[in-house]
């Protein structure tokens, strides 16, 4: 697991945190949201990043 910026703002919110890099990850982020029961999804994008990145493709 990589370091994230959001995270020590996020641990007293909630029990678990999830988190998925779609770089590396080739599965189905909707069935990882189903395996832990997740009911919100934050994506962490800069908006250069969002616009060119091929791998968001998995994001079904």
């Amino acid at each position: 697991m990589r370091a994230f910026f959001g995270t020590p703002l996020l641990v007293p919110s909630y029990r678990r945190i999830v988190m998925v890099d779609p770089r590396y990850y080739r599965g189905s982020v909707a069935e990882v949201c189903k395996e832990y029961g997740a009911q919100e999804l934050l994506f962490c994008y800069s908006l250069e990043r969002l616009m060119t990145d091929a791998n968001l493709q998995i994001i079904k």
